[in-house]
């Protein structure tokens, strides 16, 4: 019989952890009644606005062209989230 660490090693990969589509934190996609979808914009300077000093931002809504050319503009994404 296995150990107890074992099991519970095999029990978190095998039936904790939801690596599917099912999983909301890993399979997010924004939908327009629930959600905006920020382009052009760093996430820390977002989240610093409206988390950390609990102001307002407003958000203009851009065509899919335009889309197109911010998100080829965009540099590197900016990974470094605040809390991680």
């Amino acid at each position: 019989m296995s150990s107890i660490a074992e099991q519970l090693n095999k029990a978190r990969n095998d039936e904790l952890l939801d690596l599917t589509l099912r999983n909301p934190l890993i399979s997010h996609r924004t939908l327009k009644s629930r959600g905006v979808e920020v382009i052009d914009e760093r996430p820390t300077e977002v989240y610093r606005i409206l988390v950390k000093e609990g102001r307002k931002m407003s958000f203009l809504e851009v065509s899919e062209e335009e889309k197109k050319k911010l998100r080829g503009s965009e540099e590197e994404p900016d990974t470094n989230y605040p809390g991680s």
